[in-house]
């Protein structure tokens, strides 16, 4: 269960890795950083902008809430790549798929 849940929009300083994709956040660029508390274990991370919201939308149409919700990666590992047909052009690329 989820004690607290904190997320900002930051820009980083140096180079981070994306939760979503498994891939590289540059130095520079404007990404979402996490801070939760989750059944006692502290945690955090980032995301890319575009990672974030395409995820959502995966998980909106999937009705994945809560504790059913997947990282993006995870939509990609079980369902394909097909899963990323309307992604925005950048978070294609991300995982080897042409625009």
């Amino acid at each position: 269960m989820s004690e607290f849940y904190r997320s900002t929009i930051c820009k980083s300083r140096t180079i981070r890795r994306c939760e979503s994709c498994n891939k590289i956040i540059e130095a520079g660029t404007q990404h979402e950083y996490v801070a939760t508390k989750y059944d006692g274990d502290f945690g955090t991370f980032r995301r890319h902008l575009d990672c974030l919201e395409y995820e959502r939308h995966l998980n909106d149409i999937n009705g994945m809430r809560g504790e059913e919700y997947s990282w993006l990666h995870e939509h990609v590992s079980e369902g394909g790549k097909s899963v990323l047909h309307d992604a925005p052009a950048a978070v294609k690329l991300r995982f080897g798929v042409e625009p």
